[in-house]
């Protein structure tokens, strides 16, 4: 009986470890060289920095920060004063159990950067080692080369220079491409997922190397990621169909878009406190709505912040959108992603009343023209 009490508790255990996934707890320590940093912001490769960005303050050269997940994937980190500027170079690895300790150097010297600990940063150094070996240094000689050529005044050379320049580029993205083919880690899969992130539209060969990892990923997080992401990309597009989402007005009552829509043409504006381009966007659309509002025509705003709705409150009374406007706060509804925005500020979608797509960042006269015409019968 003790026996077999002692098995029945073995095998429980055992069950339990096969079922349970373990924590990842990593600890990422960092040396900043050749730079005056105050914070460097840590951020999932899969998620915009500027909403979902962890900042890590830089302490005489050094930053140290203690992560625990679920499941490793790839991360960013982004030196804050690089954001601020509009302009940043994210440095990409994986966390992984242990210590991840990160080297990073000024924005020139930005190969010599280097990550260790882990078998998928090796992974990750031994490709970037073969990819600046093949392309990034072939393009920084070449655009010196162009440099003095244009101080020079030899504009003939230079612009041949140029388009040298751009046929590496081409070559260095089609070695990428053939290495997420030819390869099956969770490296791989983090390439494809970031160029998955930055296109319009969606071939065959994308799906079959979609296919071909989440079968070797079916349980990691990148999988359902690149499937929602192939869903929008087939569904938001002129003739497509919107895909549902639901967010809260400032109130906190939620909205359905299903239920808004209501059979009706509806302009979704896209847009946040803390893009400009978006909010005079936005301003061009007040006296098309006001002409068409009676007409079968309404618009939905959805604002992306960040932590707090304040900068969106601030927005609105001093431009008073006539439109009830949503808040997607920190991307928690993910509709960034649904609609093809991941990276962006914001958007414009035009939907008919059948619920397809009808233009996608129309301008204000486009979306008049259109309602001039569909709403005419």
């Amino acid at each position: 009986m003790k026996v077999q009490l002692v098995l029945i508790v073995y095998f429980l255990t055992l069950v339990v470890a096969l079922t349970s996934k373990a924590e990842i707890n990593c600890t990422i320590k960092g040396k900043v060289i050749g730079r005056d940093s105050k914070n460097i912001l840590l951020h999932k490769a899969t998620e915009d920095v500027r909403i979902k960005g962890i900042r890590i303050p830089i302490v005489g050269g050094s930053f140290e920060y203690k992560l625990t997940l679920p499941v490793t994937e790839a991360y960013y980190l982004v030196f804050e004063e690089e954001l601020l500027r509009g302009f940043w170079r994210p440095i990409m690895f994986f966390p992984e159990n242990g210590d991840a300790i990160l080297i990073l150097h000024e924005t020139k010297d930005f190969n010599n950067n280097t990550i260790q600990g882990g078998q998928l940063n090796k992974i990750l150094a031994d490709y970037f080692s073969s990819f600046n070996e093949g392309f990034t240094s072939r393009i920084s000689l070449l655009k010196g080369q162009m440099k003095e050529l244009e101080e020079s005044g030899d504009s003939l050379s230079a612009k041949a220079l140029g388009k040298e320049i751009e046929e590496v580029y081409q070559n260095g993205r089609k070695w990428k491409e053939k290495y997420i083919e030819d390869n099956s880690s969770l490296v791989s899969f983090s390439f494809f997922i970031i160029n998955l992130q930055h296109l319009s539209s969606i071939d065959s060969s994308t799906k079959m190397t979609y296919s071909r990892l989440s079968k070797i990923f079916p349980d990691h997080p990148y999988t359902k990621f690149a499937e929602d992401k192939i869903r929008s990309l087939e569904s938001i597009k002129v003739g497509g169909k919107y895909i549902d989402f639901s967010a809260p007005d400032l109130d906190g009552s939620v909205i359905k878009f299903s239920d808004f829509h209501n059979k009706q043409f509806v302009l979704i504006d896209f847009w946040a406190s803390w893009c400009g381009p978006c909010i005079e966007t936005s301003r061009t659309f007040v006296p098309v709505f006001e002409q068409y509002k009676d007409k079968g025509f309404i618009i939905l705003g959805v604002a992306r912040e960040r932590k707090d709705a304040k900068a969106m409150k601030r927005t609105l009374q001093r431009e008073k959108y006539p439109w009830l406007n949503l808040i997607e706060l920190d991307d928690e509804n993910q509709i960034w992603e649904k609609y093809n925005l991941s990276f962006s500020g914001g958007g414009i979608v035009l939907i008919n009343p059948k619920g397809e797509v009808l233009a996608i960042n129309p301008n204000a006269e486009t979306v008049k023209g259109i309602l001039e015409k569909e709403l005419s019968h």
